[in-house]
């Protein structure tokens, strides 16, 4: 800490880890010397060590906020100077300096009073939101991703008093950037419904009870509705209201808080005294290009360790003719593939998979031929290689379109269960533990018709894998209990009492109660059905839950993107393409989050997770029919490390 010289330092003090020792350090502005300010703490020496970045002469910089503003994963600083029509931006290099600055030039920035970034645009990188007292106007500047602006653009406030502090979040829960204005004079607020083009046209104009002026706003879920609130402290009589949020674009007020005093000066500070806090997945989109040609006719893709490296490969399996491009897993912009064998034939294969059948800790591969009837195993050599296809007979015009893998005996070794589409019977096929399986098993029933999907899951917690299939012919989705040697109870059926054909499923444990969960998508429609198990085999209570963007869904999975222990769902979907997070409370409710959607549409995409770079977050990668790009959303891990917990006092006399 500086002492014994004078600084000038505004309201505005800022907190957060500028150089990755886990420890927070401090940033605010010295209007006095026109410089930015760090003080890095660390463990034995508290806020030892300053350091002071340069603004320019006279710029008089007021205000500051953090956050990520080109394509590295260093935090940097965007700051509003009350004498100049610029902004600065100081780009960190993650060891808690700032060398490398630009000037953000703009006519009509003057007297900006407030600044905040936030991912107006869903493209994963910040963009930059001010407020300008001298023409009552926000001014919005779209981040191209590479740490410059498209030009700027501005929404007209239409009121008389010049606008003092900013605050962002989604207000009504259609996952864009709405904002919350507070004025320099008065006891109103506007608040404006964003629309993702960096305008904010739709006002709505709120007045509080007191008629006092606002000190200071803050956006919160307080009452862990999953609706942002707004917190509002005022200056006469001393006053803390929360304006509780609703979704609808309706709130309810409620003062908390007031006194008979005035005074002239109050901060608001929200943070979590336990760690029970939610967090979102933060990403960053590395698209590559892949030398040996686009792939055409893509059926599906998978992420694997393959070549025993370091790094997670990426399969493409192609069909008419059928083939696998094999593209080893490196850093380089440039993935170089080959072909790991071409049949050349008209296979008609409907669905692949990998797994390790023969116990050598190779991956092998597995699929069915929907023409012949076939189940298909190759085994893998670790030489990123398989051996000649072994085939499996399931019969003449049973179509065979899709298979699970688990264990549905007492043996430990690998199984596997295909529906198949023409045929009212399930195919069985146990493994003998050296890449062989036994011949095939029917397990024959009247209602299986028409399925589409197949998952195995130990439903009843009785360590063994029991089988869920969703048949589109009658909407239904049937539960066969294993009975623990490999036989297995009448089948379980379950009504979803829709119109539309269930085409996908995932399950896992959605609320926390240890039983089995299920999510299905349908063949049409952006209608997610999430039922809750009890252990039975039968899911009756069916809960429906409607998409922001109205097309269908291509694809659905399941897995915890945030580190919090719960699960999440990941969904695709074509018109526009948009990839969507509903995340997991851990309590059968979810919260919306649009991850990317480009200004384009796609016939068909494939999504896949894994933990790619070994830190121990889950990765994604994704593809469609038409780029034929992977793009690889590398998770920044933000949510396993957010352990700082700080507290407020404020006594009351």
């Amino acid at each position: 800490m500086v002492r014994g010289t004078f600084i000038a330092v505004n309201d505005i003090i800022k907190r957060d880890d500028f150089n990755n020792d886990n420890y927070i350090d401090i940033s605010y502005t010295d209007s006095h010397s026109s410089s930015l300010v760090i003080n890095m703490r660390n463990l034995s020496k508290g806020f030892s060590h300053s350091v002071s970045e340069s603004v320019g002469y006279l710029t008089y910089p007021n205000a500051l906020a953090i956050g990520h503003l080109n394509n590295d994963t260093y935090k940097d600083i965007a700051l509003t100077n009350y004498y100049t029509d610029y902004l600065t931006i100081c780009f960190g290099s993650g060891d808690g300096k700032f060398e490398r600055k630009k000037h953000l030039t703009t006519n009509r920035l003057r007297y900006s009073r407030s600044i905040a970034l936030a991912d107006i645009n869903h493209d994963l990188v910040d963009d930059i939101i001010v407020s300008n007292s001298d023409h009552n106007t926000i001014s919005v500047f779209i981040n191209r991703g590479d740490g410059n602006f498209h030009d700027e653009k501005l929404s007209y406030l239409l009121t008389d008093f010049s606008p003092e502090h900013i605050v962002l979040g989604d207000l009504d829960d259609d996952d864009e950037v709405d904002i919350v204005i507070s004025f320099e004079f008065g006891n109103k607020l506007i608040i404006s419904f964003g629309n993702g083009l960096g305008y904010f046209s739709e006002t709505n104009h709120l007045y509080l009870e007191d008629s006092s002026d606002i000190l200071a706003i803050e956006l919160s879920d307080l009452n862990s509705d999953h609706h942002s609130d707004i917190l509002i402290v005022q200056r006469e009589p001393y006053t803390l209201t929360i304006v509780y949020g609703c979704s609808d674009r309706s709130f309810h007020r409620e003062k908390i808080f007031s006194i008979r005093k005035s005074v002239s000066m109050a901060w608001l500070d929200i943070q979590f005294i336990n760690e029970d806090h939610f967090c979102h997945a933060s990403f960053e989109i590395i698209n590559k290009s892949l030398e040996y040609g686009a792939p055409s006719k893509i059926m599906s893709i998978a992420l694997v360790h393959f070549n025993n490296d370091d790094h997670i490969d990426l399969f493409f399996f192609l069909r008419n003719p059928f083939d696998i491009l094999f593209y080893p897993g490196s850093k380089e912009e440039i993935l170089y593939g080959r072909e790991i064998f071409n049949g050349r034939n008209f296979i008609w294969v409907n669905y692949i998979a990998v797994s390790n059948f023969n116990n050598d800790n190779y991956i092998d591969l597995s699929y069915v031929d929907s023409q012949k009837g076939d189940l298909v195993i190759r085994i893998g050599n670790g030489a990123a290689s398989f051996g000649d296809p072994v085939s499996y007979s399931i019969g003449n015009l049973t179509c065979p379109t899709a298979f699970a893998i688990g264990h549905l005996n007492n043996d430990n070794y690998t199984d596997i269960a295909v529906i198949n589409y023409h045929a009212e019977l399930l195919s069985i096929f146990f493994g003998l533990g050296n890449g062989k399986f036994a011949p095939e098993k029917h397990l024959e029933t009247k209602r299986l018709t028409f399925s589409r999907s197949i998952v195995l899951a130990d439903i009843n917690n009785d360590s063994i894998d029991d089988i869920i299939v969703s048949n589109s012919d009658n909407n239904t989705i049937s539960v066969f209990m294993n009975r623990g040697d490999g036989k297995f109870h009448d089948e379980k059926v379950s009504y979803l009492l829709t119109e539309y054909s269930a085409e996908h499923i995932a399950l896992g444990d959605l609320n926390g109660d240890n039983e089995v969960d299920i999510v299905i998508s349908y063949e049409f429609g952006n209608r997610l059905t999430i039922s809750f198990g009890n252990g039975s085999g039968y899911f009756n209570v069916m809960n429906h839950l409607y998409l922001q963007v109205s097309s269908d869904i291509l694809t659905i999975e399941l897995c915890d993107l945030n580190s919090d222990n719960h699960l999440d769902i990941l969904i695709v979907q074509p018109k526009p393409y948009t990839f969507t997070v509903l995340y997991g409370y851990g309590d059968g409710d979810f919260h919306h989050k649009k991850i990317f959607s480009p200004d384009s549409d796609v016939s068909m995409a494939w999504i896949n997770v894994a933990d790619i770079n070994k830190d121990s977050c889950k990765d994604i990668v994704l593809v469609d029919r038409e780029t034929q790009t992977p793009r690889i959303f590398m998770n920044k891990c933000l949510c396993s490390h957010n352990k700082t917990i700080e507290t407020n006092t404020l006594t009351l006399h």
